[in-house]
């Protein structure tokens, strides 16, 4: 994935509101940061960064996405209202 450094800023106090070239994560030479997380949660994350909605993928269950959640530093209570009964019945499952 790309996106701006000003997109990433948009949400503070968050994993990658606060990378920088210091972390183990930075590689260098590829001028990249890699983490080995889940592509589908990490989509809709980095959609919530750009757009301020965050929308629950419903190919994942619930405590995946909430595990995900947790290491971003994001709280689970910014689910968008539309994605929210389904959020929750997975997610209590």
């Amino acid at each position: 994935y790309e996106t701006y450094k000003a997109t990433l800023k948009k949400i503070p106090a968050t994993r990658l509101s606060r990378l920088t070239e210091a972390l183990a994560n930075y590689d260098p030479v590829l001028n990249e940061y890699f983490f080995d997380r889940h592509p589908g949660v990490f989509a809709q994350i980095l959609n919530y960064y750009r757009t301020g909605k965050l929308h629950y993928p419903t190919d994942v269950c619930g405590p995946l996405f909430e595990e995900e959640l947790e290491f971003w530093g994001l709280d689970s209570n910014q689910v968008e209202p539309c994605c929210w009964s389904t959020y929750s019945i997975h997610r209590d499952t």
